[in-house]
């Protein structure tokens, strides 16, 4: 139908051909009509869109759908936000998720762009896993206790003691534990073959008599040397190389008595060079005496 027809209703002019004739209508539903602001329709609709859920809501699985979940490329410093906030999660570069695992209490975990786990933990961290991997653990840093809670190394199930597999070692040697069970022990200090060396004799007035020990091991340990004699004696003791002997203490009786020299720390004689131990014992007495001497240590092997 032509616009003229009804030019006075609901045309903008009269020619119909025209491009910008425009056709005015109202829009009701008989009674309220509908209404345009600054162009634009006005439009008052309750939308449900779908994957958007009420707080608390139940979710059905294979059925309910959800969307994507964006995260901040962000490895260095977290913005922080307010309580009661919302917040975009954190991830690294690639991709993969950063968090930090806190309990409220002050105890939590960090988990850093390698997925390690960079802070302290406190409290009880129960760790159950096929293949645990983590660092390397130094002995001067690391500490771990096994057991179940009340004894180390205890078995939690039948409460006996289990075997621990470890490796003893100086960094170049390591302990090797003979087939029974046993183990090869290298004694040091005040151990080894414990030796109490006599001698007597009876030398002519100012005339002298040797007690000598030749070392046996690698090292003897010379602790204590006694005398006794039948008049007055000297003694001098001396360590070294048998070509090169060192006085290191000399001691005197009178008639019928005894004496004694004690080493502490240990005086220590190699086996370099022939090592021996003499005890040179003087008949002071005028006349020709009995003396006597002991000498005490460890023949370490």
């Amino acid at each position: 139908m032509a616009d003229s027809a009804f030019k006075t209703q609901v045309s903008k002019d009269e020619d119909a051909n025209a491009v910008t004739n425009q056709l005015f209508v109202q829009l009701t539903d008989g009674t309220t009509g509908v209404t345009v602001t600054g162009g634009k329709l006005d439009v008052n609709a309750t939308v449900t869109p779908e994957n958007v859920y009420v707080d608390d809501s139940a979710f059905v699985v294979g059925t309910d759908q959800v969307g994507a979940t964006g995260f901040l490329a962000d490895e260095t410093t977290p913005d922080s936000v307010d309580e009661g906030d919302i917040g975009i999660a954190r991830m690294t570069l690639t991709r993969i998720q950063l968090a930090t695992i806190d309990d409220g209490a002050g105890n939590r975990l960090d988990i850093d762009a390698s997925g390690f786990i960079t802070s302290n933990i406190n409290g009880t961290v129960v760790v159950s896993a096929t293949a645990l991997d983590i660092r390397a653990i130094v002995h001067t840093t690391d500490s771990i206790a096994l057991g179940d809670g009340t004894g180390v190394l205890v078995d939690v199930l039948d409460s006996t003691i289990d075997a621990l597999y470890v490796a003893i070692t100086n960094g170049t040697n390591t302990l090797a534990p003979n087939a029974d069970g046993s183990i090869n022990v290298v004694i040091s200090g005040s151990s080894g073959t414990k030796v109490h060396d006599y001698a007597t004799a009876t030398p002519g007035a100012g005339a002298s008599a040797n007690n000598d020990y030749t070392v046996v091991g690698t090292t003897f340990e010379l602790t204590r040397v006694e005398w006794a004699g039948s008049g007055k004696m000297k003694v001098e003791v001396q360590v070294g190389p048998v070509a090169g002997l060192v006085t290191k203490a000399v001691g005197f009786s009178d008639k019928d008595g005894k004496d004694y020299i004690e080493f502490n720390p240990v005086l220590v004689v190699p086996v370099t060079g022939t090592g021996t131990v003499r005890v040179i014992m003087t008949n002071r007495q005028g006349a020709a005496v009995d003396v006597y001497s002991t000498i005490m240590g460890n023949d370490i092997a």
